[in-house]
């Protein structure tokens, strides 16, 4: 719906902002989902995948073929079926190796800055454009005054008159 002076009415202007949100919560609704308990080999992985291989810098658990990574492998899944949950397996390994044998950091303390700092920059940049685009539909309604149409007026003209060749030849 418009207005009489053309310009969108409210609840126009907030249907843009009503879709972003439902977009928004429907894609943190889909990655936050777990999509299930998964096979014992699928979350022996994801729980190898956050811990680091003893034997080889840099990559976890779940990729190495090294024998000690085999042997993280064996550990969890033989901890999985005494009925231990994903944490308490990795807090296990913590207590054995201390925290650098995460690969992903704790959600808490220091760490948890890792986590939180991302989140709050998308959040200020997206309150930044907000802001701006509300500062720029403000002051986007500037009115033409009379100067202005006489300055088009002439242009137009003068634009016209030069097509046909009749004009200075500027």
């Amino acid at each position: 719906m418009a207005r009489r002076d053309g310009s969108p009415s409210v609840g126009a202007r907030r249907i843009p902002w009503l879709i972003l949100g439902v977009v928004v919560v429907s894609a943190l609704t889909v990655g936050a989902r777990t999509g299930g308990a998964g096979s014992r080999e699928d979350q022996v992985r994801a729980i190898a995948a956050t811990i680091k291989c003893p034997q080889c810098p840099g990559q976890s658990s779940a990729t190495s073929d090294a024998a000690t990574a085999t042997a993280v492998r064996t550990d969890i899944a033989r901890r999985l079926e005494a009925g231990q949950s994903a944490d308490r397996i990795r807090d296990s390994y913590v207590r054995s190796y201390g925290e650098s044998v995460l690969l992903t950091p704790a959600g808490s303390g220091a760490s948890g800055l890792v986590w939180a700092v991302p989140v709050a920059v998308v959040v200020l940049a997206f309150a930044a454009l907000g802001f701006a685009f509300h500062r720029w539909r403000a002051t986007g309604s500037a009115v033409p005054t009379d100067a202005d149409r006489d300055l088009v007026v002439g242009a137009m003209q003068r634009s016209h008159v030069d097509a046909h060749g009749e004009g200075d030849g500027r």
